[in-house]
C-alpha cells in the first residue's frame, strides 16, 4: 500500500528467497515463510516525469511474524494507473455562526484528510486516483479562536472534482476539559502543546494552542483548559520537545500525538528521549561495508530513511528500514532490485515510534498510514541527519 492506505499493483514484494508480484488489488501470496522474516517491497514511482530514469520507492521490514502483512510503503504517494489530483478550494463561508480564523478540512469515506486555515487566497489540496476519478467527500468549516480553540463547526458534503465554493452551516462547539502533563527527557524543553487537526500527508493544522515555547531543560508542563471539540474531524494533542543531541550541534525534535474524545481528556507523559546516530560519528560519511548504529528509547521501533537528493531537489530514490535493533548494515540495492539515478550518496535519519509492539505493528492494517497522519497514540522522536557513501 502506498503511505494513504491505496492499494498498490505491481510492486515487486520479496521474502526470503519467495518473490512476487502484487496484483491488481495490492494483494500477494508467498506459500511457506519461516515463524520470523523479512520482508522488502520495491515499487517503480509512477509520479516520475516521463523521459526521466526510473526511480524506486522501497521499503525493508525486519522481524515480522504476521500471516497477513500490510506493506506500507511510506515513501510512496501514488500507485500505477493513477495520479495526483488538484482541487481547488475558491471560497469558505459559514451561516449560523461567523469568526476567525476559520479552517477546513476535506474528508472521504476511506479516511482522506486534507486541512488548512483560509487565507483569503485561493486554496488547493491534493488527492490520488485515476485520471477520471472523482472524489465525494466533505467539507468541514470550523471556528477557532484563543484560547478555547474551535468554537463552532458543521459540514456539507462536497466532490473535489471541482473548484469548490460552499457556504457551511455551523453550530456551536462542545467543550471539554483537557489536564496535560508533560516532562521532557534531559537536556530537552517542551516548545509546543497543541491541539491539531492531523492530515493525511503528515502536515497539521493547529486548532489551539496551549503552551508557548520555553528554554529547554523545563523539568516538566501542566496545562489545564477547557476547549472545543467536534466529531467532524481527528482531534489530537501533541507535545513538542526540541534537544540538543550531544553527537551533534543541530537539534532533534520529538512529537507525541495524542488522539483526544470526550472521555479522553486526561494525559500525563513522559517524553521519551530521541534517537541519536552514534555511527558514523556525526559529520562523518559511512561506507555501506560498515554498520550503522543510533541509540532509541527501550521498546521502540525504528524506521531509517534513505533519501537520494539531487541538486536540483529531485529525490531520485528513497528507501525506509523499520527494525526492532539500534545497528544495521544498509541493505543491498542491486538485490532489492532498487532503482535509481547514479548516485552514490545518500542523506538518511532515524524516526524512533514508541507505544508499538515490535515491526508487526507497522505492517497492520492501520500500520504506517496511522502513523503518518497522526491519528494515533504513540511517541515519535526524529534524530539529526547523516549521511552514508555507498560503494560502487
Amino acid at each position: 500500500m502506498n503511505r494513504f492506505g491505496e492499494p498498490v499493483s505491481g510492486a515487486r514484494v520479496g521474502i526470503g528467497t519467495a518473490s512476487r508480484v502484487t496484483n491488481a488489488q495490492g494483494k500477494f501470496t508467498v506459500p511457506l515463510v519461516p515463524q520470523t522474516y523479512d520482508a522488502a517491497v520495491v515499487v517503480d514511482d509512477p509520479a516520475v516525469p516521463p523521459g526521466f530514469p526510473p526511480v524506486s520507492r522501497a521499503v525493508v521490514y525486519q522481524q515480522l511474524t504476521r500471516r497477513d502483512p500490510v506493506l506500507f510503503v511510506p515513501g510512496l504517494a501514488v500507485q500505477p494507473g493513477t495520479g495526483t489530483h488538484s482541487t481547488t478550494l475558491q471560497s469558505l463561508s459559514t451561516s449560523g455562526l461567523t469568526g476567525v480564523p476559520l479552517l477546513w478540512a476535506f474528508t472521504n469515506a476511506s479516511g482522506f484528510v486534507a486541512a488548512g486555515v483560509v487565507t483569503g487566497a485561493e486554496m488547493h489540496f491534493t488527492w490520488n486516483g485515476p485520471p477520471d476519478a472523482v472524489n465525494p467527500g466533505s467539507l468541514v468549516a470550523m471556528i477557532a479562536s484563543a484560547p478555547q480553540g474551535i468554537t463552532a463547526s458543521g459540514s456539507v458534503p462536497v466532490t473535489a472534482a471541482a473548484p469548490i465554493s460552499v457556504t457551511v452551516p455551523v453550530t456551536a462547539a462542545p467543550t471539554i476539559t483537557l489536564s496535560a502533563t508533560a516532562r521532557p527527557p534531559a537536556g530537552c524543553g517542551v516548545v509546543g502543546l497543541d491541539v491539531v487537526i492531523p492530515a493525511s500527508d503528515g502536515t497539521t493544522v493547529t486548532a489551539a494552542r496551549l503552551f508557548a515555547p520555553v528554554v529547554p531543560g523545563t523539568s516538566g508542563v501542566t496545562v489545564d483548559s477547557i476547549i472545543g471539540f467536534t466529531n467532524d474531524v481527528k482531534l489530537s494533542l501533541r507535545i513538542s520537545t526540541t534537544c540538543l543531541s550531544s553527537s551533534a550541534t543541530s537539534s532533534v525534535a520529538r512529537r507525541l500525538p495524542r488522539r483526544l474524545s470526550p472521555s479522553t481528556t486526561v494525559f500525563d507523559v513522559d517524553v521519551p528521549a530521541p534517537p541519536v546516530i552514534t555511527s558514523p560519528a556525526f559529520g562523518s560519511p559511512a561506507s555501506s561495508a560498515s554498520p550503522l548504529a543510533w541509540t532509541a528509547p527501550d521498546g521502540s521501533i525504528s524506521v531509517l530513511h534513505f533519501d537520494r537528493l539531487e541538486s536540483n531537489g529531485f529525490i531520485s530514490r528513497t528507501l525506509d528500514l523499520a527494525t526492532t535493533s539500534t545497528s544495521t548494515a544498509f541493505p543491498n540495492l542491486a538485490a532489492l532490485g532498487v532503482k535509481g539515478v547514479p548516485g552514490l550518496s545518500f542523506v538518511w535519519r532515524v524516526e524512533a515510534w514508541g507505544g508499538l509492539t515490535g515491526t508487526d505493528a507497522l505492517a497492520d492494517t492501520s500500520g504506517f498510514g496511522a502513523l503518518l497522519a497522526g491519528t494515533g497514540n504513540f511517541s515519535h522522536g526524529v534524530s539529526a541527519s547523516s549521511s552514508v557513501t555507498i560503494s560502487p
